[in-house]
C-alpha cells in the first residue's frame, strides 16, 4: 500500500552510503610507487609497495590477501583501468544454499576506490559485521552478490555506471569511479519455510512468522486469515497454507471507530501492518518502527483508496487486496512477491482533513 514503505526503503547500514576516509591520505606519496597496499582492518593511509604482499591473489591491477577471520590486505596497481563490466571472482567458494537475489544477508566488507586506490568504507574497521537487504543496495552488488554461499569471500570490481555513477555519496569517492570490494559473506538471513498449517506473525516484527497448528484463541477468523490483539495494540495476524489468491478486494471490520467517516482522498493517520498472503511474512509494519503514519489517500495503492473510506477514527479493518489492486507485477521489493495479495490490518488514529 503504503506511501512510507516506498519513500523509506530498506537502509543499507553503514555500507554504500556514507564513507569514512580521510581525503588527505597519501598526500605525499608519489603515484609511481607500483601498488597501494590497503589494510582493511583500519581506514587510513596506503602504503606504497613495489609489488603486492607474497601470498595474494592477483585478478589483473587488483591484489587480494585474506587469512580467516582476518580484514584482508588490498592491493591496487598505479594506473588501474576502469573496469567496463561487473567483475565477480570467488576467493573462497562457502558452503550450503547460494543468496538469492534481493535476499537479507550479513557480510564482512572492504570497499576501495580504483582510481583512489583508498579505502573508502569497511565493516572490519568498525569491528562488526553489517546486516542488510540486497534490494537497498548499489547495483553491482544487487548482481554480484547473489550466488555466494556462507562462508565464502568474493572479489567485486564495481563500474561506475552500477555504483554511484556521476553521484557518489561523498568525496571518499570519485564520480563514476571503479569500486573494488572484499566481501565475506558470514548468514543468508533470509526466513526459513513454514510447513505448519499456520503462519502466526506479530505486527511488531517484520519479516518474522512462526508455525502453528492453529491461530492464537482470541483470534477473529475470516477465510484463511485470522487476527488477533487488543484494541490498540500491534494485531497477530496468521494466515493458513496454501491460502487461495483474492479475486476481489475483501473488507471487514473489527472494530467500529467513532465521529465523521474517512471520505475518498482524505488524509490519515493510521497504524498498519501488512503481509503477502503466500510468503505469509509482515512486509511491513508501523508498529514495528514504533510510530503511526499519515498520507492522503490518493497517493496509495487501488486497495487502500477503495478499502480503507468508510472507516472512523478508533477503527480496526482487515483488507485483502488482490495483486491488480495492489502492486501487481511491479512490486517494490523482494519482500513482495509479483500479483500477490496482500493482507493489511488498518487502525485509523485520525481523519486530517
Amino acid at each position: 500500500m503504503n506511501r512510507r514503505y516506498l519513500l523509506a526503503p530498506v537502509a543499507a547500514t553503514a555500507l554504500l552510503l556514507s564513507a569514512c576516509g580521510d581525503s588527505t591520505q597519501n598526500a605525499d606519496v608519489i603515484d609511481a610507487v607500483p601498488w597501494a597496499v590497503n589494510d582493511c582492518a583500519v581506514i587510513g593511509p596506503y602504503v606504497g609497495e613495489a609489488e603486492p604482499p607474497a601470498g595474494s591473489t592477483v585478478e589483473t591491477t587488483v591484489a587480494v590477501l585474506s587469512v580467516t577471520d582476518t580484514a584482508p590486505l588490498v592491493s591496487i596497481e598505479v594506473d588501474a583501468p576502469p573496469a567496463t563490466s561487473l567483475q565477480k571472482i570467488d576467493l573462497v567458494e562457502g558452503t550450503g544454499d547460494p543468496v538469492a537475489k534481493g535476499a537479507p544477508i550479513t557480510v564482512e566488507y572492504c570497499g576501495v576506490g580504483l582510481a583512489t586506490r583508498k579505502i573508502f568504507d569497511s565493516s572490519w574497521s568498525r569491528g562488526q559485521p553489517a546486516s542488510f537487504s540486497l534490494s537497498g543496495v548499489i547495483e553491482g552488488w544487487q548482481e554480484g552478490i547473489p550466488g555466494m554461499k556462507p562462508g565464502g569471500e568474493r572479489l567485486l570490481i564495481i563500474p561506475g555506471a552500477l555504483a554511484y555513477g556521476p553521484n557518489p555519496p561523498s568525496a571518499e569517492i570519485l564520480p563514476d569511479e571503479t569500486l573494488v570490494f572484499v566481501v565475506t559473506l558470514i548468514s543468508d538471513d533470509s526466513p526459513q519455510p513454514i510447513t505448519e498449517k499456520w503462519a502466526v506473525s506479530d505486527c511488531t516484527e517484520v519479516g518474522q512468522a512462526v508455525g502453528a497448528a492453529q491461530p492464537p484463541a482470541d483470534s477473529v477468523t475470516e477465510g484463511a486469515v485470522a487476527v488477533a490483539g487488543a484494541e490498540g495494540a500491534a494485531p497477530t495476524v496468521s494466515i493458513e497454507a496454501d491460502a487461495a489468491p483474492a479475486t476481489t478486494l475483501q473488507t471487514f471490520d473489527l472494530q467500529q471507530g467513532s465521529g465523521p467517516a474517512v471520505t475518498e482522498g482524505a488524509t490519515i493517520t493510521v497504524q498498519y501492518c501488512g503481509l503477502g498472503l503466500t510468503t505469509r511474512r509482515v512486509f511491513d509494519s508501523s508498529w514495528a518502527r514504533g510510530e503511526p503514519v499519515s498520507f492522503p489517500l490518493t497517493g496509495v495503492i487501488a486497495g487502500w483508496q477503495e478499502g480503507i473510506p468508510g472507516m472512523k477514527a478508533g477503527g480496526r479493518r482487515v483488507l485483502v487486496i488482490p495483486g491488480d489492486k495492489a502492486y501487481g507485477p511491479t512490486p517494490p521489493g523482494p519482500e513482495i512477491l509479483e500479483n500477490e495479495t496482500l493482507i493489511f490490518v488498518v487502525d485509523v488514529i485520525s481523519i486530517d482533513d
